[in-house]
């Protein structure tokens, strides 16, 4: 028993190099795509990740369009949130999902990179049919054009709290990557109420600079919102078990 054991530890300390390595590069990766941002668009980046602009809510005094949210510099901002997102997702996967992962692609640094840089293809995909959808949503509720400060208020939220958990799982994959599985389970349940939080400030900022009923407003924020958000949780607490 002890020599299979052995034989286990091995193998879990033979699969962390590769974790490590692509950690690493996709962290790299990210940090070259937000340097190369910054230079074409310091504006827009400025006001992206800007804290502030979370409390001040400077969106919902701008008229968005779907001409402007389809600029190359709005979707290629995406595609930065989803390599961000999708680095969070695998690095999930390789701690709850390791057999599937070893199974299907293999734990190799090549598969984890070509698995995340496919996985940053489809969230910024998804990104905008999310934007498509609060779009034909609040045509519905007759909400004029505030699906563009509506995405954007929470997309800056979705950032701030991947950044988050970026950084804390990097220094656990580099210094402690035996307690990675209980932290990430307690970054994962902070991002989840951290997201609620959001969305509450979201109705209560909505509530106070539209001119809508309570009720109005909070129905269109569940079909936006927390329905496809609860299903989502609650696919993510399945995969993790």
């Amino acid at each position: 028993h002890l020599s299979i054991r052995r034989q286990r530890q091995m193998c879990i300390r033979d699969s962390r190099q590769p974790v490590r390595d692509f950690y690493f590069s996709a962290l790299f990766i990210i940090l070259a795509f937000i340097a190369l941002y910054k230079l074409a668009y310091p504006y827009l980046l400025a006001v992206m990740v800007e804290p502030l602009s979370v409390i001040n809510a400077e969106d919902f005094s701008d008229s968005g369009n779907l001409q402007k949210f389809f600029s190359f510099d709005v979707i290629f901002y995406i595609l930065i949130v989803g390599m961000m997102i999708s680095q969070g997702v695998i690095t999930g996967l390789v701690i709850y999902r390791r057999e599937l992962l070893e199974s299907w692609i293999g734990l190799d640094f090549s598969a984890l990179l070509l698995i995340w840089l496919l996985g940053a293809l489809l969230i910024m995909v998804l990104t905008i049919m999310k934007f498509l959808g609060i779009r034909i949503i609040s045509y519905l509720f007759d909400l004029g054009k505030a699906e563009f400060s509506h995405f954007f208020y929470l997309l800056r939220l979705i950032v701030f709290g991947v950044t988050v958990m970026i950084l804390i799982g990097a220094y656990f994959v580099a210094n402690n990557f035996h307690a990675l599985e209980s932290v990430y389970g307690f970054l994962i349940s902070g991002f989840f109420w951290f997201y609620i939080l959001g969305v509450v400030g979201l109705f209560l900022i909505m509530m106070n600079r539209l001119s809508f009923k309570k009720y109005h407003l909070f129905t269109y924020l569940c079909l936006a919102e927390l329905v496809p958000f609860l299903i989502l949780a609650k696919w993510i607490m399945v995969l993790g078990q």
